[in-house]
């Protein structure tokens, strides 16, 4: 009988007792033996590591056989067919490997950009306002839990720095800085404007009580003065150390 297969595959059905070809994908070779294609039948007794050999033609050939029973099935490639193949896979191989990589690249660089590069750009620029004077920014960069734990950080030693400027650390009012941006809001709204008085307080003799008793006593008396202001002026007020 004739088997198929690709063209430049051979099947072969041999006899193990006789070496007669029983039955091939080859035509005209059914009923001769395998000797006439160059090998031998003892050649293919050990089936599992295959057998090289050169047909009549001269060209150098693969064959891959197994034994059932009193029949012997061969598989028969020729070298330049074989490693052709091989050629067209590594290829292939290669091919889908440089895609694959090219994939991961661009997957990193992704990731980079969306999570690591465009964070740092967003931070940068509310750091960059922040050092420009307007300590109100917040940070919020949320793209990774680092970067939620940075901007907690940030903001965090921002507001400390706020406190220190716009707070009076003898007297606890508030400072100089404070009380002149806060002077500006209240201008620049029309209607607050209106309603606005301004009382200037002169703490007397703190030079001499800094002399006498020394400068913590006058500490204290700054302390006591900024206390008292701050206790009795009116609920939406503004008591600075100038």
């Amino acid at each position: 009988s004739l088997l198929t297969d690709s063209p430049d595959t051979k099947l072969l059905a041999v006899s193990a007792n006789t070496g007669l070809i029983v039955g091939s994908n080859m035509r005209g070779v059914t009923g001769s033996k395998i000797s006439d294609l160059g090998l031998d039948i003892s050649d293919i007794d050990t089936v599992a590591k295959g057998v090289k050999y050169k047909n009549p033609a001269g060209e150098r050939c693969f064959g891959v056989f197994i034994q059932t029973n009193d029949l012997i099935l061969g598989r028969i490639t020729k070298n330049k067919t074989l490693y052709a193949g091989i050629i067209m896979e590594a290829c292939s191989l290669l091919m889908y490997s440089f895609i694959f990589f090219g994939l991961f690249i661009f997957l990193i660089n992704f990731f980079l950009n969306r999570y690591v590069v465009q964070s740092i750009n967003e931070t940068n620029d509310k750091l960059q306002k922040i050092t420009e004077g307007n300590l109100n920014t917040k940070i919020d960069v949320d793209s990774t839990p680092e970067f939620v734990t940075l901007s907690k950080f940030l903001n965090n030693m921002v507001s400390q720095l706020r406190r220190d400027l716009e707070e009076d650390s003898l007297t606890g009012l508030f400072s100089r800085r404070a009380f002149y941006s806060e002077i500006e809001r209240i201008y620049a709204d029309h209607e607050l404007s209106k309603k606005v008085a301004v009382c200037m307080v002169d703490a007397d003799g703190l030079k001499k009580v800094n002399d006498k008793f020394g400068h913590e006593t006058g500490d204290v008396y700054l302390r006591k003065v900024g206390d008292l202001l701050s206790e009795h002026s009116c609920p939406q007020k503004i008591v600075a150390r100038l």
